[in-house]
């Protein structure tokens, strides 16, 4: 990849690399430290970075690569938080107003913030993958890719957190989860 391809891979996945790396922190704060960091790592391995064609399956390939390196950044940071015994707490804030009806919007939000709430309690592991799956639209298997897990393994994940967050939407009286 050179510079020039790099700088329109920025143009085009920027927001949604941030955006990945805000759902996978929890934390504005956290989030531009992670894509900082992700965006240099990945500047210096730019040689390593396969886009030999100008098409948006190798841009997207790429943005899939650079998630990736945000993931490993992110599971470093958390070996490390958990060896000094610290606690990270990630919650997400999602507030969308509407002009339209209040009332619906309201229900929506409600909704909204308390799957967030559930997906942001589960553990890494279930977390990454309904991130990568559901907000930064990739395949299993990308995500088996960026993970270096087998394709069932994140099936099964996916699976499993779905199972999770139903159990506990219906837990808190969303009889439609």
């Amino acid at each position: 990849m050179t510079v020039e391809q790099f700088e329109i891979l920025l143009e085009k996945y920027s927001d949604s690399i941030f955006g990945f790396c805000c759902h996978l922190t929890g934390s504005t704060d956290s989030a531009e430290d992670l894509y900082q960091q992700a965006i240099f790592k990945a500047f210096s391995m730019i040689q390593k970075i396969n886009c030999e064609d100008t098409d948006e399956n190798s841009y997207k390939s790429a943005r899939n690569y650079i998630i990736g390196i945000a993931v490993r950044l992110y599971k470093n940071e958390i070996r490390k938080k958990m060896n000094n015994v610290l606690v990270h707490d990630s919650k997400i804030i999602d507030s969308i107003k509407s002009e339209q009806d209040i009332e619906s919007d309201f229900m929506e939000n409600d909704i909204k913030s308390a799957v967030r709430q559930t997906v942001a309690n589960l553990s890494y592991k279930f977390r990454a993958v309904v991130y990568m799956f559901y907000f930064a639209d990739m395949s299993i298997d990308e995500i088996s890719c960026n993970l270096k897990i087998p394709k069932g393994t994140v099936k099964s994940r996916l699976n499993r957190a779905r199972a999770i967050i139903k159990k506990d939407m219906e837990e808190k009286g969303y009889d439609r989860y």
